[in-house]
This record gives structure tokens, C-alpha cells and sequence, in this order.
């Protein structure tokens, strides 16, 4: 399979390119994630001190967070199931 980064040269330079293209979606992930929780908290507090209560929205965050991660590994074990029934069906020889 002939695989590569437009304009880096395979070996060490493309490595160097992932790491860092990695880093810069891990950096900025971890910035939105943050202003997320901060903005859930403020959001949070307003509410506290206008309704009286809170509505502990960082926690919904966490618990859909939780969820949407757990819907996405049925999906892809669900896949992978159909895929490897396709896979046997395929290859399979009859004598």
C-alpha cells in the first residue's frame, strides 16, 4: 500500500509531522474541553444564585461524554462483528 503525507518525505520527517500534528489536536482538544468546563461552571453558578439551586452541569457533561464514548464502541464492535461474519462467509471453501 503506498501511503504518505503530501509533502514529507517518508521516514523520520513523517514521524516528526504526525507527532506534531497529534500534539496540536491533543493541545487544543484539551483548550476546548477546558473552556467547556469552566463555561459549564460559570453557567452553573448563574443559576445557582438566580433559581437557588444547582443544575451540576458538569456532571451531565461527564455522564454524556461517558455515554457518547460508549455508543461509538458498540458501533465499531458491532462493525467489526459484521465484518469478520463477512470475512468467514467469504473465504470459505466448500469440499
Amino acid at each position: 500500500m503506498n501511503v504518505g503525507l503530501r509533502g514529507v518525505v517518508p521516514g523520520e520527517p513523517t514521524e516528526r509531522e504526525l507527532r506534531m500534528q497529534l500534539l496540536r489536536c491533543k493541545f487544543w482538544g484539551g483548550m476546548c474541553l477546558g473552556v467547556l468546563a469552566v463555561a459549564a461552571q460559570l453557567y452553573d453558578m448563574a443559576c445557582a444564585s438566580v433559581l437557588g439551586t444547582s443544575l451540576a452541569t458538569t456532571s451531565l457533561l461527564i455522564i454524556v461524554g461517558a455515554v457518547l464514548q460508549t455508543a461509538r464502541q458498540v458501533g465499531s464492535s458491532a462493525i467489526a462483528w459484521i465484518l469478520q461474519a463477512y470475512g468467514k462467509q467469504q473465504y470459505q471453501v466448500e469440499l
